[in-house]
């Protein structure tokens, strides 16, 4: 079962106002299914009781993994960003020793377009 970050978002916007979350989306999700005429099955064509359940729980496990991640890397970033910062302020202190990552370009002059005389 494939699920959208959208819906875990909502769910997890859900969770913080209901204790029983994953029940309750698992229920709402098995109800709009069957309304639309749509019923799980198991491969012996038995119709599955909760079929969303454990689906939707590792989901949001993967989800809350994934957004740990999302700001460690996030974090990571904005202090390697602060790091180079530092580094550079550092170093413009000597004027004669220029930065290693940094490089002066001068902009290309524009092409000239030959004029003729009208």
């Amino acid at each position: 079962m494939a699920v959208s970050t959208d819906l875990l978002t909502l769910y997890c916007t859900l969770f913080e106002r209901s204790c029983d979350a994953v029940n309750a989306l698992a229920s709402a999700l098995h109800m709009h299914y069957i309304q639309r005429g749509f019923r799980m099955v198991n491969k012996h064509k038995k119709a599955v009781q909760e079929p969303f359940r454990r689906s939707l729980g590792s989901a949001v496990q993967w989800y809350d993994i994934f957004q740990v991640q999302v700001e460690r890397q996030v974090e990571a970033s904005l202090q390697a960003c602060r790091d180079r910062i530092n580094a550079f302020k550092g170093t413009q202190g000597t004027p004669s020793t220029p930065h290693a990552s940094m490089s002066v370009v001068t902009p290309a002059r524009p092409p000239t377009t030959p004029t003729t005389p009208s």
